[in-house]
């Protein structure tokens, strides 16, 4: 990332921090009817945040708020349509030396695992939602075979 540039951690630090300040009915009363705003921010009525807001939001460490969730169902829905998936597993990556001031301080890869009837593609980028929260988009690698497939999303 060039220096300028926000990254999607930023953005939705700095979104749910306005959150708190102002409240929900602050946010909606800059809505059009249509839910748009002049800022480009949509505001969903009734849905809490994203399942990678929550996250950050929980104050603790992500990689510990994703642990947490192994062994639940999430929906993904890609160039392939809705699926249903497993978080099986969230892995610490290796951290070797300095990292550059933004990223978050652990990186991570959460795999989940989907039923032998899905053939998700893979290499492209999702929308994951768990319960009824809002959507968290997350770019997916293909892995696994084809008995057993799955989505890999590296956090870096």
């Amino acid at each position: 990332m060039t220096e300028g540039e926000t990254s999607r951690r930023e953005l939705i630090k700095s979104a749910l921090v306005s959150a708190t300040l102002i409240g929900p009915f602050g946010l909606l009363a800059g809505c059009k009817e249509d839910g748009a705003t002049g800022s480009g921010l949509t505001v969903v009525a009734g849905k809490p945040a994203s399942f990678g807001a929550a996250a950050i939001a929980a104050g603790k460490a992500e990689i510990d708020y994703w642990r947490a969730a192994v062994g639940q169902m999430f929906k993904v829905t890609g160039p392939e349509g809705p699926m249903y998936a497993t978080l099986a597993a969230v892995s610490a990556l290796v951290v070797q030396g300095d990292r550059p001031k933004g990223l978050r301080a652990q990186p991570m890869v959460a795999t989940f695992t989907l039923d032998r009837g899905y053939k998700p593609v893979g290499d492209a980028l999702y929308s994951l939602v768990k319960g009824q929260e809002s959507e968290t988009p997350l770019f997916l690698q293909r892995a696994g075979t084809v008995d057993a497939p799955t989505l890999i999303a590296q956090f870096n």
